[in-house]
């Protein structure tokens, strides 16, 4: 099983670059093996002329799944996952838990109940909550599950007004188990708009009562993808 430990990733080259002539398979390398979430696209001449998101490839890979075989029916159980290393309670202020993502270097976590159910996802796309000049800088003292429905009611989409979609900010937290499949993750991705997906122990999901107990990142999606192929050793991430 493949499976990364810790939230933490290595000192990566923050340079890399595409350019004329690179393939998509090369640009889910790119951000497979460097951890990052974006790359810059250059031209001939070497400048910057674009930017290629994690986000974007989830959803090439989406639009184009049917021409990766089994990788679809491939296992969440075999597929590269990190451990959750943080949840959040729903009473605790959100200052403390953007705080704790601060701390421990990753973008977002689950949300939980008094009885560690999953009840949301916490972001650090969140923020924006605050407003774009911080006017509501003292909504960080809330809770962080009234922070976020005040946050969902002022931006419902998912995405920004100059992107296609039109999905809107999902109630609860999208999660799979490990008996579901790949491409159960790439849906629940909703075409990359969503930048991390949970996995939850059988038994709680099968009680209607989701316990955490791994996450899968859209830079984990791209690694089990490139591992699949064979095209970069599995060792070197």
């Amino acid at each position: 099983r493949m499976k990364r430990q810790g939230g933490v990733a290595p000192p990566v080259d923050l340079y890399h670059t595409l350019g004329p002539g690179h393939s998509l398979l090369h640009a889910f390398e790119a951000l497979a093996q460097t951890g990052c979430h974006r790359v810059p696209v250059v031209n001939a001449n070497g400048r910057i002329v674009g930017i290629y998101t994690s986000s974007m490839a989830i959803s090439d890979l989406r639009q184009s799944l049917h021409l990766f075989g089994n990788l679809c029916d491939k296992r969440v159980e075999d597929c590269y996952q990190s451990e959750c290393v943080y949840t959040v309670r729903e009473d605790t202020r959100a200052i403390d838990a953007f705080r704790k993502l601060s701390e421990l270097g990753i973008s977002g976590c689950p949300i939980v109940d008094e009885q560690n159910t999953l009840i949301g996802s916490l972001s650090t796309r969140d923020l924006r909550g605050i407003g774009s000049s911080g006017e509501h800088m003292a909504r960080l003292f809330w809770p962080v599950a009234q922070f976020k429905e005040q946050a969902r009611k002022e931006h419902p989409q998912l995405a920004t007004a100059t992107h296609w979609s039109t999905s809107t900010v999902p109630r609860t937290a999208r999660y799979v188990v490990n008996s579901d499949t790949f491409a159960d993750v790439i849906r629940a991705m909703a075409d990359g708009c969503l930048h991390r997906v949970f996995v939850a122990s059988e038994e709680s999901a099968g009680a209607g009562k989701p316990v955490v107990v791994g996450v899968i990142s859209q830079t984990d999606v791209l690694k089990t993808v490139v591992a699949h192929l064979g095209t970069l050793n599995p060792n070197s991430f």
